[in-house]
């Protein structure tokens, strides 16, 4: 009797730009299934992030499920880093005890079987250890070139800089911030209210209010947490800080970034 299979294939965003497509990784696995006379019981698309344990991601939880009930003889993977990516690699070791634990064979369709034995275990773990230095040199790399680009002047698109006073000019990589003449006096004038004439956020929002000026978002008012942010904000001198906050991968709330993460942007300053 054939073995049977489950394939499991996982990209990311940030996998597209390296031909990890979905579509290519299913054919590939696909492909190995055939030559290899396994039988397909199973297809299992993750679109979750690989620092995410297979056990926590919604389609891993079914990996183990099948595997728990006996339904399948091997998983079968795109390649050795589309198990997991702690830069232990102890996620990787876990798994793959855990399907031999219960039976089950761990094949990559690139390199074959990956064997539970001394060697295996031995060559499989230099090669993630590898894999996830290669992913750290990256991520190393791309924040250089996000450095330069926000200290040249130009804008990435993700940076959550407060932008209200400015307009963005160009596109992509090419992106610059350039002062919007009307917005850029607005914004005098909600210092001057704060600094000068001591208004209080409310009274400040009740002012813009009576002269028609719309919120950053469209609304007849300003809310009160919008102006605290915008006095607060240092684009304004000059010095706006990217990447203060990150969002969690596990839990999706934005937690802060050591200051050594932090990249300080080179923008027009409102005078």
């Amino acid at each position: 009797m054939k073995k049977r299979a489950l394939i499991s294939v996982r990209v990311s965003t940030e996998n597209q730009s390296h031909g990890y497509s979905l579509q290519t990784q299913i054919e590939g696995c696909r492909r190995y299934a055939e030559d290899h006379g396994f039988e397909v019981v199973a297809e299992l698309e993750d679109h979750e992030s690989g620092d995410i344990p297979i056990a926590e991601r919604s389609q891993g939880k079914l990996i183990y499920d099948l595997v728990d009930e006996g339904s399948v003889d091997a998983v079968i993977l795109y390649t050795l880093d589309r198990t997991a990516r702690d830069d232990r690699v102890l996620e990787y070791l876990l798994f793959k005890d855990y399907l031999y634990s219960h039976g089950v064979e761990l094949h990559y369709s690139d390199s074959g079987l990956d064997p539970h034995t001394m060697e295996g275990d031995l060559v499989g773990y230099i090669k993630a250890r590898a894999a996830s230095d290669e992913r750290r040199k990256i991520t190393e790399r791309t924040m250089r070139a996000k450095r330069a680009i926000l200290k040249s002047g130009r804008w990435i698109p993700a940076g959550n800089v407060t932008k209200y006073g400015y307009h963005k000019v160009g596109k992509e990589k090419d992106a610059y911030l350039e002062i919007d003449e009307y917005q850029a006096e607005i914004v005098k004038q909600v210092f001057h209210m704060a600094a000068i004439e001591g208004l209080t956020l409310q009274n400040i929002s009740n002012r813009l209010y009576e002269m028609n000026v719309p919120s950053p978002h469209g609304k007849p008012a300003w809310g009160v947490d919008t102006l605290r942010g915008l006095l607060k904000s240092k684009i304004y001198i000059g010095k706006p800080v990217w990447g203060k906050e990150r969002r969690d991968k596990k839990t999706h709330k934005h937690i802060a970034n050591p200051k050594e993460h932090w990249i300080e942007v080179a923008t027009p300053e409102l005078r």
